[in-house]
């Protein structure tokens, strides 16, 4: 009997592909993990018969070890298409269960390679055939499937293209984006058109919201239970959506409240009108897990900045000329940047990862206190107009704070299990960012009022007037910095500013 050859080799490469593609939609996934469970225990299964049943093999066969199934376990026989594209899960395939997933890929390439040395019998090739024509079936059942259910979910468009011409980003992409939200969350259809409807208005009631100093957006919901039901699963998604050019200036978050908020509407640059109050909305993560080839990344807080509109990497010339004049030395240093790549940084950004850097030349110089606190406020009024602030009080402020420390730039203590970034959290760059806002506010008197979202707890915190100004010196503040001032020597679009989040 002839080894038998398959025709299509590359059928768990085309699973694995299927795989990466469904890894962000529920539906496939849990479709996908089920087929992926029957196909590797129906190899076992061959490999077995065969072992049993088959006298001359060339290589004696171990079926790969079958991981315990995610969903439902198969039946004996060769799975049927049908029957695999319906199986229902026990519990909810997600993408912390991918490892696993590709690992039972890996038992069936296995297994198909076993099968590839064996001298099989009529029975065996007739089963062999049926399995691989079942994997090209199978695969071809999960794309129509997705098709069908997308085409079906196309209904809402008229509905989606109400709510997204809100924000200017009524295009064919957009709507495709929004679509695929509630297809991926699997929301029944009649469902997603109730929600869709109520929005045209908004789900959220905004005005009674920023009435409030603090609280959480869910709380602000109209009392609608289809609504409240549909808001729960892609309220994520929306709040995080990031906008497209057409948005006009418009952020993460912000652009979530003017789609979903009643009432609300992007007025002009940098606002969003909340009544008859104009807000300006800064909206930041808690954390934020990164996806870096195929590889979860470290969780990061993300947030907002008052943009003055200078460029770190344009006030370097002007930074690095004032701490020559002090006598500072070695200006750069070559290290790896977030993409692992060797390039020049400078060495004394404001920021807690460079403070060693200030301190050891403070030493080395044997600069007093005062002397430390003139150098920090002249690179003040140059990352900042001098006619915003007091440059007298500023270096005051500065020399206060760094009485409290010794002289030294000292970074913020981490709390445990928090990420580094808040050692930024400290006095002196907390002072700074008073100035940055002061500068910013100088686009005009809108910018009194401030809207904090945290876009992953969706807590909120409300600042009028002089608010912010205190909350901003308050060491004890929910408002944390998550960055101080770089410098870059590449990035033009670095802002001289620290950035800041909700928690």
């Amino acid at each position: 009997m002839r080894i038998f050859e398959f025709k299509t080799p590359q059928s768990t490469t085309e699973l694995a592909d299927l795989l990466d593609k469904a890894k962000d939609k529920p539906k496939a996934l849990n479709m996908l993990a089920a087929g992926i469970d029957a196909i590797l225990i129906t190899t076992n299964k061959l490999l077995s018969r065969v072992k049993a049943n088959e006298k001359n093999v060339v290589q004696e066969p171990k079926p790969a070890p079958t991981p315990p199934p995610l969903t439902a376990p198969a039946g004996p026989a060769i799975p049927n298409t049908n029957q695999i594209a319906k199986t229902e899960s026990l519990e909810e395939t997600t993408i912390q269960d991918i490892p696993s997933l590709k690992s039972k890929i890996d038992g069936i390439e296995s297994n198909i390679k076993l099968l590839k040395k064996l001298k099989l019998g009529k029975q065996a090739v007739l089963i062999v055939k049926q399995l691989e024509a079942q994997i090209n079936e199978f695969e071809e059942e999960i794309k129509n499937a997705l098709k069908e259910a997308t085409d079906s979910y196309k209904s809402l468009d008229p509905y989606i293209s109400k709510m997204l011409s809100k924000v200017n980003e009524n295009n064919e992409q957009s709507i495709a984006r929004a679509r695929s939200i509630f297809l991926n969350d699997e929301i029944p259809i009649e469902e997603a058109k109730r929600f869709l409807e109520v929005a045209q208005t908004g789900v959220i009631d905004m005005i009674p919201m920023v009435k409030k100093s603090k609280g959480k957006l869910d709380q602000f919901v109209v009392n609608d239970p289809v609504v409240k039901r549909v808001y729960a699963k892609v309220i994520a998604d929306f709040i995080n959506w990031i906008p497209g050019k057409t948005a006009g200036n418009v952020g993460p978050g912000e652009f979530a409240l003017v789609m979903l908020g009643n009432p609300t509407g992007k007025e002009k640059k940098g606002d969003l009108k909340i009544g008859d109050e104009m807000f300006e909305v800064k909206a930041g993560n808690t954390s934020q897990a990164e996806l870096k080839t195929g590889k979860l990344g470290t969780p990061k807080r993300t947030g907002a900045i008052f943009d003055t509109g200078v460029s770190g990497k344009a006030v370097w010339p002007e930074i690095e000329k004032i701490l020559v004049s002090y006598g500072f030395e070695n200006m750069t240093e070559r290290k790896k940047d977030a993409e692992g790549n060797i390039k020049n940084h400078t060495r004394y950004n404001l920021q807690a990862n460079n403070f060693e850097n200030y301190n050891q030349e403070f030493d080395r110089l044997g600069m007093n206190l005062s002397a430390r606190a003139e150098l920090l406020t002249k690179i003040s009024e140059k990352i900042f107009p001098a006619s915003t602030f007091d440059i007298k009080l500023v270096k005051k402020s500065i020399q206060a704070i760094l009485m409290q420390t010794n002289g030294k730039l000292t970074p913020a203590t981490v709390p445990p299990g928090e990420s580094n970034q808040l050692q930024n959290n400290n006095m002196l760059l907390r002072y700074l960012n008073t100035l940055s806002l002061q500068t910013y506010r100088e686009e005009g008197s809108s910018k009194d009022n401030f809207l904090f979202l945290n876009k992953t707890t969706r807590e909120f915190r409300v600042y009028r007037g002089q608010q912010l100004d205190k909350e901003l010196n308050n060491p004890l503040s929910d408002l944390k910095l998550i960055s101080g001032i770089a410098f870059s020597l590449v990035d033009k679009q670095s802002k001289a500013t620290p950035r800041i989040t909700l928690g």
